[in-house]
């Protein structure tokens, strides 16, 4: 059975990056990458999730993945519950694939990301 990484394992992806910001922009852009790569998978996935057991619980090992990778990456920064949330949204494959559905470039799906993820850092005052 496949399991979400650790805190500590996904802490090894950002050991050499310092502050949250870049952390997070790290891991956009890597999910970016897999989301233009698996796109029709992902988005299959989690339409068939609630028919297919096999696929719910892929869906529910991505998002569970996607959460450690934030907590790591966000690293001591204190963050509330809600924030995190909005980060989970923010960096999530619907979140992406919406952008694209509206129009935008993946290059630039990927910068509005990245921006809004910034802006909920500073709201936060997380450095």
């Amino acid at each position: 059975m496949v399991k979400p990484p650790t805190i500590d394992q996904a802490g090894e992806v950002f050991a050499d990056l310092d502050s949250p910001t870049a952390r997070l922009e790290r891991l956009i852009r890597e999910s970016c990458l897999g989301y233009r790569r698996g796109a029709g998978w992902l988005y299959a996935a989690r339409c068939e999730a609630h028919l297919i057991p096999a696929m719910a619980e892929a869906v529910r090992l991505m998002d569970s993945s996607l959460a450690v990778l934030i907590r790591a990456a966000l690293g001591r920064a204190k963050v509330s519950k809600q924030t995190e949330l909005i980060l989970r949204m923010l960096i999530d494959f619907p979140f992406w694939k919406s952008l694209i559905d509206a129009g935008m470039s993946t290059t630039q799906a990927e910068g509005a990301m990245i921006q809004l993820v910034g802006d909920q850092l500073k709201k936060a005052d997380v450095r």
